[in-house]
């Protein structure tokens, strides 16, 4: 779209013009023509004044500078000035810029311009705004040329506030402010800069600002474009020809984009030629494509070219004839025309019509790249980076896209922010390499866009911003870059910086996907096996572990191991799991390595093997894998596979712990509690079991409630006792259940509630819990809160006796005479 810095001055343009037609006058004055020279200022005399036909100097000075007569206005404008004139001031400032080649001092004319300025010429203080911006030798000031334009912008002079709409927007000496940037634009619109009309259809085309809006964008570019501008004829023709912000309309595409061809726009003449090719709002003519193709190839348009290259290729509108698409290419480049050079290397790097060759298309980048041309500067610098027909060489490849770079190429700025950001050939900089993916997603490269995104979603070189990573993943996406689509599908997924939405989520995820993306693919597998956005189908979501697994990547091939351990979505097969783990593992990936330990530990899919089991374990825990961590600790605290070590058992779970890792956090309190290869310590002990407990750990909490009943490391308090009781016994644990009830029936840290405290002790007896069964065969010997039944208490008493509780075996004996069995 609309990547170039467009100014609308057109007094300032006039000018410009009659610069050149001064050094013709001023060059028939110098004795040396060899070595121009500046002339003195000439002094007024009275016969000067006398022989004109104006009297005031101030009118000899406008008639003479608007008639082009520099050196004759120079006196006139310099007594004028002297006298307060500011428009004599102007001009004078003008003179001694330079600008019209009748002489230079710099110092002198932004003297004359300041004043002139500081008057409240708006023009003048336009003009001085201009300089400082960076379009003089004197000091580059944003400031002060934002200073300079709101004071000419206060007045309504449009083209100061299309300029300080310009600063806003791309945040030159300040903060990018879109919002400030719109306000200006939409001023200068009202005051016929029609060009301020194309940057606000961008605004609106890209949401900078303002809510994005397509309809809003067109009709901007419609402004523009209607005035002739053929960017914006372009860039409307486009939003006809995709639907966006108006009807699809490929007959209006096809008009604005013959008006930008018809100015020998190329990239409208590209496009012009692409309707003709697909016969999109015309009918179809590769005749009418070719012609057009070649119009814009001939200006040296790449689009064109490879355009025109395709048709023979394909033999579109011509005889299909890679000699001929071949051979066009050579004719211009064997009139040294640099980009044809490049799209020869470009032919013998990818073998297109003739046999591949990199060290022939290395030859064929170096003469265009050599001539400047930036397309084979980057291309070149590509050969080097991957080592292509030349030595591998990170330096040179930074050399050569910093050439390309510095002239404006996206793909250079792009590549060398890789190196930059990675340190590869230069100094690892990720300022730098922020600078330069900026530069070339402001001209649209889609991969620098994408980590632009990924720098702001981290705080790389900026600060962490997770709407402008979703911005700039976006506008990549929209490009179809699967990287940067899985990535905006990642954001909506979790709701990073935006309300999350698994549909959108589901949208890019697929997008991505179709291009073959292996994460984009993993991410579809989990939402059809969790059902996120989409109907849960577990056959669906081991299909696309499985396109991702066979692509070799990592995190699919766990996920494919753990469908087959646990059989979902297919049979059942820890051969095959204990494969997609051992895969996985030789990747590095961590939690395979763990998967992978934990099968041969249990020998599912394997034959059981403990040594292996720990050395897997290690290698997880090493890398500060908390599972890992907490399972070796296991291994070491129950013996397997090796001697029993406590004290290894401490230090692995106190490594799993202080990741946060709940059942480690009770395990080291356990070791404390009591004294496991660490000191016994009630104090470290409460002090763990609480952290897991606040984290859920229903067996941490009920620990909790131990020692606040028991007075261990902390007061009694039977209180706070029942709270951590209650939650664990609500997550369905049939111990604090048993305590919850023993709490109700007792009174203990809760006002007392026999029926209460049946129904607690119901939960616990129905999960086996022997103490809970035995409690019920007392609430029904006795009739607590229920009528008495003996053969309900018998019933619960022989349940909890078989479990070898020496008081239930003692009442079944009793009550064994007295029930009917």
């Amino acid at each position: 779209m609309l990547h170039l810095k467009l100014r609308s001055l057109s007094r300032f343009f006039s000018v410009w013009v009659l610069f050149s037609l001064c050094l013709l006058v001023l060059s028939a004055c110098v004795s040396k023509p060899s070595q121009p020279v500046i002339e003195p200022l000439p002094q007024i005399t009275q016969d000067m004044v006398a022989d004109q036909v104006l009297v005031s100097q101030s009118g000899q000075c406008y008639f003479k500078y608007d008639s082009e007569a520099y050196v004759k206005a120079l006196p006139f404008c310099l007594a004028a000035a002297e006298q307060g004139d500011a428009q004599a001031q102007m001009y004078l400032a003008r003179m001694l810029f330079g600008e019209k080649q009748v002489a230079e001092d710099m110092n002198l004319a932004l003297k004359w311009m300041t004043l002139a300025a500081e008057s409240g010429l708006a023009e003048a203080q336009n003009n001085l705004g201009w300089w400082y911006e960076g379009a003089s030798k004197i000091e580059q000031d944003y400031s002060k040329a934002k200073y300079w334009y709101e004071l000419a912008a206060a007045q309504g002079y449009g083209s100061a506030e299309f300029n300080l709409a310009y600063l806003y927007q791309y945040g030159m000496g300040m903060s990018v402010d879109y919002q400030q940037a719109l306000f200006w634009y939409q001023k200068a619109a009202d005051h016929k800069e029609y060009v301020a009309n194309a940057h606000l259809g961008y605004l609106h085309e890209n949401g900078l600002g303002v809510e994005q809006s397509f309809s809003k964008a067109a009709d901007f570019y419609r402004i523009a474009a209607q005035e002739g501008d053929y960017y914006s004829q372009t860039n409307l023709g486009y939003l006809y020809e995709e639907g966006k912000g108006v009807e699809q309309d490929y007959a209006q595409a096809f008009y604005w984009y013959q008006e930008a061809a018809s100015r020998n726009f190329a990239r409208a003449q590209v496009n012009l030629g692409y309707l003709y090719e697909t016969g999109l709002g015309v009918n179809q003519d590769y005749n009418k494509a070719e012609a057009w193709y070649r119009n814009a190839a001939e200006q040296g348009d790449m689009n064109g070219q490879y355009s025109l290259a395709t048709l023979y290729r394909k033999g579109l509108g011509v005889e299909q004839d890679y000699d001929m698409a071949r051979e066009w290419y050579l004719k211009a480049a064997q009139q040294d025309y640099a980009p044809a050079q490049n799209v020869m290397g470009y032919l013998y790097d990818d073998g297109i019509g003739v046999p591949e060759n990199d060290k022939l298309a290395v030859s064929w980048y170096q003469l265009a790249a050599d001539q400047g041309n930036i397309y084979a500067q980057n291309n070149l610098g590509v050969m080097y980076e991957e080592g292509s027909g030349v030595e591998q060489s990170y330096e040179q490849a930074a050399k050569w896209y910093l050439l390309a770079a510095n002239k404006g190429h996206a793909s250079s700025q792009s590549n060398l922010g890789y190196l930059l950001r990675d340190g590869l050939g230069v100094k690892q900089s990720y300022q730098e390499a922020e600078k330069w993916f900026r530069q070339a997603a402001a001209l649209g490269e889609v991969k620098a866009q994408a980590n632009l995104g990924f720098f702001y979603e981290n705080g790389f070189s900026v600060k962490q911003d997770f709407q402008q990573a979703r911005y700039w993943y976006a506008k990549a996406a929209e490009q179809n870059y699967a990287y940067a689509q899985v990535n905006l599908g990642y954001f909506y997924d979790q709701g990073i910086g935006v309300e999350q939405d698994y549909n959108i989520a589901l949208h890019w995820y697929e997008k991505a996907a179709q291009l073959g993306n292996r994460r984009a693919l993993t991410n579809l597998g989990y939402f059809y096996e969790q059902g996120l956005g989409v109907t849960k189908d577990l056959v669906k979501a081991a299909h696309f572990y499985d396109e991702a697994a066979q692509r070799g990547y990592a995190p699919a091939q766990v996920n494919l191991g753990y469908v087959y351990q646990k059989g979902m979505g297919v049979l059942q097969d820890y051969r095959q799991a204990a494969h997609w783990y051992l895969l996985a593992a030789q990747q590095g990936n961590l939690r395979a390595q763990n998967n992978l330990a934990h099968m041969y530990e249990e020998g599912l899919g394997v034959e059981q093997n403990y040594q292996y089991a720990r050395d897997w374990y290690q290698k997880a825990a090493d890398k500060d894998y908390m599972y890992a961590q907490a399972n070796l600790a296991d291994l070491y605290d129950e013996g397997v596979g090796g001697e029993q070590d406590y004290q290894m058992a401490v230090y692995w779970y106190q490594k799993a712990a202080q990741q946060g890792y709940g059942r480690a956090q009770y395990s080291l309190a356990y070791s404390y509690e009591y004294g496991l290869g660490v000191e016994q310590n009630n104090n470290e002990a409460l002090n763990w079991y609480l952290k897991a407990a606040q984290q859920g750990d229903q067996y941490a909490q009920y620990k909790m409630g131990v020692f606040y009943t028991d007075g261990k490391g902390v007061e009694k308090d039977h209180a706070i006792a029942y709270e951590w009781f209650l939650k664990s016994a609500q997550q369905g644990y049939s111990s604090a259940q048993v305590n919850v009830g023993f709490a109700y029936e007792n009174g203990q840290g809760v006002k007392k509630n026999l029926t209460t405290a049946f129904a607690w002790y119901s939960k616990a007896a129905e999960q086996g819990e022997k103490q809970g069964q035995f409690n019920l065969g007392i609430f029904y010997e006795f009739g607590y809160a229920v009528p008495k039944d003996q053969e309900q208490a018998y019933h619960w008493y022989k349940l909890a006796a078989d479990q070898g509780l020496e008081d239930a075996i003692e009442k079944v004996g009793k009550l064994k005479k007295r029930v009917r069995l």
